[in-house]
């Protein structure tokens, strides 16, 4: 088993453990932080992911966005090619997806880079960006040509951030990070 299963496996068998107080808890803080950005309050665009399981919730923060006036989208699986297409969010055309995670009904092709902000999961983050998700690659391929200027940022419990993570060549790593006790810059991986 590589380094990262072995991590991946430790972190979901410890966040299963987590209870759901615990859970709507943090979210609550993270996404407090999160709409206390300025970057927020000047981008219109935002790729979120419907959270699925224990992950952070970011259902209210879908909602909490919409009422500020802004475009809110999701990733859907293209699973033959294995990548994300982008579609609009309406809470009334959402779909079960291949993972079971809901995505958009109408599977429109809404380029990357038209994005201001995408929030991008994971299990672990490191403080240099890097992460360690669930194993598809399916993020790294859609982050691989992603325009300078939009903002990637991570949500993870301030107990699953490390000083560093291993990765590999074809990871992407993002430039920020939010737990409910910190936002880091992190550089997006640059030295």
């Amino acid at each position: 088993m590589s380094e990262k299963a072995r991590l991946r496996n430790e972190a979901l068998n410890i966040r299963g453990s987590f209870s759901t107080e615990k859970i709507n808890e943090v979210s609550r803080e993270i996404m407090r932080n999160f709409l206390n950005l300025e970057i927020v309050e000047k981008s219109r665009k935002f790729l979120l992911y419907h959270s699925f399981g224990k992950e952070i919730i970011t259902h209210d923060l879908i909602n909490q966005l919409q009422e500020r006036g802004k475009e809110v989208y999701l990733p859907y699986v293209i699973k033959e090619e294995k990548i994300l297409g982008i579609g609009k969010y309406s809470k009334d055309e959402l779909a079960s997806g291949v993972f079971g995670i809901k995505e958009p009904a109408r599977k429109e092709n809404i380029p990357v880079n038209l994005m201001d902000i995408i929030l991008v999961p994971g299990l672990l983050f490191a403080k240099d960006g890097y992460r360690i998700g669930y194993g598809g690659g399916y993020y790294d391929r859609l982050l691989k040509n992603v325009e300078e200027r939009v903002i990637t940022i991570g949500f993870c419990f301030d107990e699953f951030l490390r000083d560093s993570l291993p990765f590999e060549e074809f990871d992407v790593p993002v430039k920020m990070i939010i737990t409910e006790k910190r936002v880091l810059s992190t550089g997006g991986g640059k030295d």
